[in-house]
């Protein structure tokens, strides 16, 4: 198979272009030869890895990269059926991946530690750093490496606590704590509740507390009580007023809009309590998990988050152009130029990676549009072939239309030595139509 042919079948497993996707070749501190591809999209593949050859050998696998936790309205409301409402915990996504050779032992080691073990920081890098491995080293993981070198997949935590502090204040809560968020098993199927529950009941992996659970009040007209848990109670009970705990008791939900507005109210009262009381904010919210309306086999996870945490991010004038810059600066790295002659794709992909951690009204702002416009012209303006050689290249494309690029790069460099110094950019723009 061909490497056009290679990228096109991949791409097809994780939904992208092929474009989309970074060859990675590598060699293990212990000397083992990895070769595939990362998924650099945004949907729910990205910074997933296909694995084609361990140590020369044929082996093909799929290690999954961290869910995405998507905004309410970003995806249809869920499937009719189980909805599990788990805390949002506030610090940073910890992932354990096992790569396995042909003879399922684990060949990939993290960097630059020496374990047996994928550990993953992000939905882009698949190597954790030193900070968070330091973290890692006060808490007892065994069971996490255990779990992945016997069934395979990744499995993902949230690393928490006030030794690692965001917004939420954990003084209270915890110097240092994990919890199981969600998994993937070998072949990149997502657990769905009943299997991570199962996982927490018989591994014992810690689990964020439940928040709420859906009680019927009339199961004719769908109507329910959104009931919050002791846990939920004993956490935030000194932030319960009495106006809050009248809401508690009596809501009434009949549909997911209204789920996700009552979630949303009851952690604004506790955030604006804690405030008063404390200083700080206590609750970032909670996640829904549950089943996709569009794919009764996808296991899909919904960020519920309060006011005051989304306001922590709210640029009420646009977001600024030292962060679309630093999208830019991803996507060329990641993807490379070869959209630097599809504007709207470049511009697309900005859009799709501010919206991972901004809100969606916040990113469409026409301010905000407006500087990613004027960031990406800049930018493929200063990269892109003047309009005279590109013409010089199209003609020598129509005219040699089954010449490779390395070939039309020859037959460039032969027929037009005076342009030599555009060599790179026109490497870039065949590579970017080819």
């Amino acid at each position: 198979m061909n490497i056009r042919n290679n990228k096109m079948s991949i791409s097809k497993i994780f939904k992208c272009k092929p474009k989309e996707l970074k060859e990675i070749k590598f060699k293990t501190p212990e000397g083992n030869e990895v070769d595939g591809y990362i998924a650099y999209t945004f949907n729910e593949f990205k910074g997933s890895i296909y694995t084609k050859l361990v140590n020369g050998e044929f082996n093909e696998q799929i290690l999954r990269g961290f869910p995405k936790l998507h905004s309410f309205g970003e995806s249809s409301p869920f499937y009719r059926g189980e909805i599990d409402f788990r805390e949002k915990e506030d610090g940073t996504n910890i992932g354990f991946t096992a790569l396995m050779d042909s003879d399922k032992t684990i060949v990939l080691e993290t960097f630059p530690r020496n374990r047996r073990i994928l550990t993953e920081k992000n939905r882009e890098s698949p190597v954790i750093d030193d900070q968070f491995l330091d973290m890692l080293s006060t808490i007892n993981t065994n069971k996490y490496h255990n779990f992945v070198q016997k069934y395979g997949g990744s499995i993902f935590f949230e690393l928490f606590g006030s030794n690692n502090p965001h917004e939420i204040n954990y003084s209270d809560v915890t110097d240092l704590d994990i919890r199981f968020l969600f998994g993937y098993d070998n072949n990149g199927h997502t657990y769905n509740n009943k299997i991570l529950n199962d996982i927490e009941k018989y591994e014992k992996f810690k689990r964020p507390n439940k928040s709420f659970e859906l009680e019927y009040i009339d199961k004719e007209k769908l109507i329910y009580h959104l009931e919050p848990t002791m846990d939920f109670i004993d956490r935030y009970i000194s932030y319960i007023d009495d106006n809050l705990n009248d809401f508690l008791l009596s809501n009434k939900v009949n549909n997911p809009k209204e789920i996700y507005n009552s979630i949303k109210y009851i952690y604004d009262e506790i955030n604006k309590n804690s405030l008063t009381k404390d200083n700080g904010y206590i609750g970032e919210g909670c996640v829904w998990t549950g089943f996709s309306k569009e794919d009764k086999n996808l296991t899909i996870q919904i960020k519920n988050k309060p006011s005051a945490i989304e306001e922590l991010h709210s640029f009420p004038h646009g977001i600024p152009k030292i962060m679309i810059r630093k999208s830019l600066r991803t996507f060329t790295e990641n993807i490379g130029n070869n959209y630097l002659y599809s504007r709207d794709k470049m511009i697309q992909w900005i859009n799709a990676d501010l919206k991972e951690d901004i809100l969606d009204e916040k990113v469409d702002m026409p301010e905000t549009q407006e500087r990613i416009i004027e960031i990406v012209k800049e930018y493929c303006t200063k990269n892109t072939l003047k309009p005279n050689i590109l013409a010089i290249v199209n003609t020598l494309i129509s005219n040699n239309q089954e010449m490779t690029i390395e070939e039309l790069m020859r037959k460039f460099a032969e027929i037009h030595p005076e342009h030599i110094q555009y060599s790179n950019k026109v490497y870039q723009y065949l590579s970017s139509i080819l």
